[in-house]
């Protein structure tokens, strides 16, 4: 096989007819290491334009966890074509919620190839901000889906009330994006509140491309799939597709016994054997982390009686290992290698509930066996929000970013800060005012195309007034060294006027992605009122490889190549 991919690879690098592939030649090294993550017979090489992607597909720029990243995959400098020049953020475009009285928010917005025609999509869910307990709302709440000039899908929006569906009120969960169903298509999956006044459980509802509702899955017990716990898809019995793994959001009134399941699906609803995992009553999960070894879930409990812990469990839902963590309010857990060494670590973000100070640690766990590492302190006052993320700085060894209300981290797994931080937002602003009250939402990804992760986020003030300033939002964004980049805090422009009790966009943190396939990294992010804001970075989109392989997650081997595509853009030696 090994000959023939060489030859297909060259066919296709010098007959694109787009001159960006001219400059940049896979060598035999550069295959081999692809060859050596997945079998060479899975190893395809398809056009953009007629990509043909086996099942369970999942790009890099979806899955900017580190676990589903390829440690080895290190391409050679030779050829690089890449400009260094960052030139900072520019409004694009804004999207819209459908005319109407009253208002919402739209989701964290994901980026598919819902088509697989080598065109993004973005996809995001519309919350009604004046949705109560009776299901009453104004807004068409729901599943929008535009295309990448920000124009709406046909077949979307898919309008989901309580009229059309009577179990569905409250929350509707940020959506999944992945092939469920078997087609070879990506599928949007969604969880849907319970309407509690009618005691009508939650739902899980299941859409195709084109907006028709494929599935509707009705777990038992209270279901409710709020905003905080969504979908998460993965292939959890070896059939080549993604199931749906779901923790029930929680407790309600008229079953104080629900939120304690883990439920695992199949597209169609069928339940997974070994499924749903049941914790004792009084706890509930919170949303799971997912790699080859299985499943992580931090296990939350109404009552302090009942303590935290965190679990880890197989595919078949067996408990492999569970570790108590005392009075702990815990946050989604993150797995990374912090020493370098090649072995997985688990980290635990968590806030120690024991008055007056209600102190943050990171508590870093082995991945395998469950056993306590060490932990260290981060803050001491309890603060508006706790968001973390592991990166790669500097070396294979990957350090802990993270914030609290105005601040941003960044440290070692000995809790050691890196030089530059933390960093204040509030030092950003040339103003006698801090015109930003907090920040939140936290993420990782090369803004300015130098081949380095850089930190960002959203800078919110609820007190926003015209003696300050006209917009709420702003995106702000620090280099590895704790620097400003260019063009950062960057304000977002407002869809209306917006109260100053209205900071609905703050949940949901930006995505970051290549929308229209320019070179250009764009940044889309939530701000309120029925609005998303569409930003250009204006610099080189880093991951963009000559060759981008596509990856198949399932449990039997997360880094198994499926293919490989050639990408137009920027091309990066390194994959950080």
């Amino acid at each position: 096989m090994k000959p023939l991919i060489l030859v297909l690879l060259n066919l296709v690098f010098l007959t694109s007819g787009s001159g960006f592939l001219e400059s940049y030649v896979l060598n035999a090294a550069d295959l081999q290491t692809l060859i050596q993550l997945g079998r060479e017979d899975e190893v395809l090489v398809n056009s953009v334009s007629n990509a043909v992607r086996p099942p369970n597909f999942q790009s890099l720029t979806e899955h900017q966890n580190s676990e589903f990243l390829p440690d080895a995959l290190q391409f050679s400098p030779e050829g690089l074509a890449c400009s260094t020049s960052y030139q900072g953020p520019v409004h694009k475009f804004d999207l819209y919620m459908l005319d109407g009285p009253g208002s919402g928010t739209f989701t964290q917005p994901k980026i598919a190839d819902l088509f697989l025609d080598g065109r993004k999509q973005i996809v995001s869910v519309l919350l009604s901000a004046d949705m109560t307990r009776n299901c009453a709302t104004l807004v068409p709440q729901g599943v929008y889906a535009w295309d990448s000039q920000g124009n709406l899908l046909p077949g979307f929006p898919v309008i989901l009330d309580s009229v059309s569906f009577p179990y569905l009120c409250g929350y509707l969960s940020i959506v999944g994006i992945a092939d469920v169903i078997g087609d070879y298509r990506p599928e949007i999956v969604v969880a849907t509140g319970r309407n509690e006044s009618a005691d009508v459980n939650g739902g899980i509802i299941v859409l195709s491309n084109s907006g028709q509702i494929l599935s509707e899955i009705r777990p038992d017990l209270g279901f409710s799939g709020g905003d905080s716990n969504h979908p998460v898809l993965v292939d959890l019995d070896h059939n080549g597709k993604s199931d749906i793994l779901i923790p029930d959001y929680g407790w309600s009134n008229n079953h104080p016994d629900g939120g304690r399941r883990l439920y695992a699906f199949r597209g169609d609803g069928t339940p997974i054997s070994g499924w749903p995992i049941q914790l004792n009553v009084g706890n509930r999960f919170l949303e799971p982390a997912v790699d080859a070894m299985g499943i992580v879930a931090s296990v939350n409990p109404y009552d302090v009686r009942y303590g935290n812990r965190i679990n880890s469990y197989d595919y078949f839902g067996n408990l492999q290992w569970s570790n108590d963590m005392g009075p702990n309010n815990m946050r989604p857990p993150m797995i990374g290698d912090l020493d370098g060494n090649g072995r997985r670590e688990l980290i635990a973000n968590s806030i120690v509930t024991v008055p007056p100070s209600y102190p943050y640690e990171m508590i870093i766990f082995d991945r395998k066996s469950g056993k306590e590492i060490s932990r260290f302190r981060t803050q001491q006052a309890y603060t508006y929000s706790h968001d973390a993320a592991l990166v790669n700085f500097f070396s294979a060894s990957q350090q802990i970013v993270y914030q609290d209300s105005t601040r941003v981290f960044a440290a070692n797994s000995n809790g050691t800060f890196l030089p530059g931080f933390p960093r204040d937002i509030w030092d950003t602003w040339n103003s006698p005012i801090p015109p930003y009250s907090y920040m939140t939402n936290l993420g990782v990804a090369d803004l300015d195309g130098d081949g380095y992760p850089d930190i960002y986020g959203i800078a919110l003030n609820s007190f926003r007034t015209a003696t300050i300033g006209d917009h709420q939002y702003a995106l702000f964004a620090f280099n590895r060294f704790g620097q400003s980049l260019r063009g950062f805090p960057f304000a977002l422009k407002n869809y209306k006027a917006i109260p100053p009790s209205s900071s609905f966009g703050e949940r949901y943190p930006p995505t970051y992605a290549d929308l229209d396939n320019d070179g250009m990294a764009d940044m889309i992010t939530s701000k309120g009122w029925g609005a998303m804001e569409v930003v250009s970075l204006e610099s080189p989109y880093n991951p963009k490889l000559a060759c981008v392989p596509m990856y198949g997650v399932d449990s039997r081997n997360t880094k198994n190549v499926r293919s490989c595509i050639p990408q137009p853009g920027c091309i990066r030696p390194n994959l950080r």
